[in-house]
Formats: structure tokens, C-alpha cells, sequence
């Protein structure tokens, strides 16, 4: 499980976002095999940090409800992108 995923406005637009978005994905496909994690779901703090998962390639669970903010995308989906 993940907490909150953030970077102080100090360290801004210097990759760090990146790189530990990149991490906790590749540790989610990791785990895939280890002990089946199917899929990675995270709850956007607001509208703006929604967009950037969605982004990512994450999804709402329902079709129907694009601003839910709980969202997900699975780790065979996150492995054909790495």
C-alpha cells in the first residue's frame, strides 16, 4: 500500500514526481509476481492531481463517473509500458 504521493513545491519540476511515480509502479509489477498484485488503485487528493493519473493511464472503476476520484489501472497494463 501507498500513502500519499507528493513533492514539496521546493523540489518542483525536477523529475522527483517522476521518478517515484516510476518507482511505485515497477514495484507494483514486482510484486505482480510475487504475490499477485492485479492492480494499483489510488484516491486523487483533487480535480488536478486526477488529471495526472488519468494521464497515467488510470481509470475511473466506472465508466460512467469520469470525476471519481478514485482510480486504477492494473499491473499487466503497467508492465507493457515500462
Amino acid at each position: 500500500m501507498l500513502g500519499r504521493l507528493a513533492v514539496d513545491r521546493r523540489h518542483a519540476n525536477l523529475g522527483i514526481g517522476t521518478a517515484l511515480t516510476a518507482h511505485a509502479l515497477a514495484t507494483a509489477v514486482e510484486l505482480n509476481v510475487k504475490a499477485a498484485c492485479r492492480a494499483v488503485v489510488v484516491t486523487a487528493l483533487n480535480n488536478r492531481a486526477r488529471d495526472l493519473w488519468k494521464h497515467l493511464e488510470f481509470r475511473p472503476f466506472e465508466p460512467d463517473q469520469p470525476d471519481e476520484l478514485d482510480l486504477h489501472t492494473l499491473t499487466s497494463e503497467i508492465e507493457a509500458t515500462l
